[in-house]
């Protein structure tokens, strides 16, 4: 299921035709900051390593 994050971004962008707005400037700079941390940890969980 993808992250409620990218899916806004990627909405955004398709409705919203200006590149610099806060509609898509917003989501995408969270998508940016969240998704280094989300992907090893989906990986992480997904091989099954405990913490």
């Amino acid at each position: 299921m993808p992250r409620p994050v990218f899916v806004v971004t990627w909405l955004a962008r398709l409705i919203v035709l200006d590149a610099t707005s806060v509609l898509v400037l917003g989501p995408a700079l969270v998508a940016g900051i969240l998704s280094p941390v989300f992907f090893p940890g989906l990986g992480a969980w997904l091989l099954g390593w405990r913490r």
